[in-house]
């Protein structure tokens, strides 16, 4: 009879370490919006200031654009996604005025050959971005008293 109630003992702390874990990773795995925007910001400003320097390297001109300025100057990085809802993304872009010539600098067009600048420092910067991510993610973690 005692191995019965060894076992049930057992049983019962198991559990309780079990509920008290699951505890422990239900608080640290429920983000908010408002901590997923500081996650995903810091990588979409390391991917802008990337987008910032090729644009600026490949596509300065010398030419002085007094009304609508410099493409590599009209990157824009919204706390939002594209539709304009604030659900803890980012993105990452040119201005209106801009969005289309980087576009066709991009991907080329029947008159201009493509040279993937914006589709080359997306693949570039991944690893970066993901890295800075993860740094914002494991503040966050810290903060809340958790590790990874």
């Amino acid at each position: 009879m005692a191995r019965k109630n060894e076992l049930d003992i057992n049983q019962t702390n198991f559990a309780v370490a079990l509920n008290e874990w699951f505890e422990d990773v239900k608080k640290l795995a429920d983000i908010s919006t408002a901590d997923q925007l500081l996650i995903t910001s810091a990588g979409a400003e390391v991917y802008k200031e990337a987008l910032e320097e090729v644009t600026n390297r490949k596509h300065r001109t010398h030419y002085n654009r007094k009304v609508y300025g410099h493409m590599a100057d009209s990157i824009l990085l919204a706390k939002k996604n594209p539709d304009g809802q604030r659900d803890g993304t980012c993105t990452v872009g040119f201005d209106q005025y801009h969005a289309l010539n980087a576009w066709h600098l991009n991907d080329g067009t029947k008159f201009i050959a493509g040279d993937h600048f914006i589709t080359n420092t997306q693949e570039n910067t991944a690893k970066t971005v993901l890295l800075a991510e993860k740094a914002a993610y494991t503040a966050l973690i810290a903060k809340r008293g958790g590790s990874l």
